[in-house]
């Protein structure tokens, strides 16, 4: 019985053997012919790929030249519209602190003229006393 078992598995493994033996046969003979197609010429087939990923290369370059015009432009635009919003603020401003100044004259000048109607309609005339003074030497 121990033998016929015995047997058994030797046959069963160099069926295994065998088998693996085969499959890598084909794989190393397979493994050549990748190599020759990876280096054979362009084929219609693989030229139609390279087109499109030329296209598609050529594409995204034109792309990225386009953001970076735009960035460009934006940038170019603040900076025109931060010169233009400075020269308004300060000409506004300007143009506020004249203006203040001249009320500030003005309402300094008509209360000092009110001021000074004021005292001078509020304030009795002293009337001179005749004859003597207080002072004797």
């Amino acid at each position: 019985m121990d033998e016929e078992r015995s047997k058994k598995m030797r046959q069963m493994r160099i069926g295994v053997i065998s088998v693996m033996a085969v499959i890598l046969l084909f794989w190393i003979f397979n493994f050549r012919n990748i190599w020759n197609l990876n280096t054979s010429a362009a084929t219609p087939e693989n030229q139609g790929w390279a087109d499109v990923r030329s296209n598609f290369s050529q594409s995204i370059n034109q792309l990225n030249q386009s953001l970076n015009e735009l960035g460009q432009a934006q940038d170019k635009a603040k900076t025109d519209a931060a010169k233009v919003l400075m020269a308004d603020l300060i000409k506004n401003t300007a143009a506020m602190a004249s203006s203040t100044a001249t009320s500030t004259l003005m309402a300094s000048s008509s209360v000092a003229t009110t001021t000074l109607a004021t005292s001078t309609a509020t304030s009795t005339p002293v009337a001179p006393k005749s004859g003597k003074s207080k002072n004797k030497k």
